[in-house]
């Protein structure tokens, strides 16, 4: 699991231009799911600024190269907008 931020965007903007894309992400951390809020904890340690423009990316021993280009390729074209 990786989380990242992107300065100037909202996590949860990015995560239904990314869906849009066929790419699933999510926004936040996993201990703020499903909700508006930024992490507590990234809100602590980076800001809340930060905190609400989180992309929590997952990966696992299934996902395939092709996938993370997918990604990189759709996140590019999201932030281009």
């Amino acid at each position: 699991v990786s989380n990242f931020s992107v300065r100037g965007e909202r996590g949860d903007e990015l995560v239904a231009a990314l869906d849009l894309h066929g790419v699933q992400v999510s926004s936040g951390s996993a201990c703020s799911a499903g909700t508006q809020e930024g992490s507590p904890g990234i809100t602590a340690t980076l800001g809340k600024e930060r905190a609400l423009s989180a992309l929590r990316v997952s990966l696992g021993e299934d996902s395939s190269e092709r996938e993370i280009d997918a990604l990189i390729v759709a996140l590019r074209a999201v932030l281009r907008r």
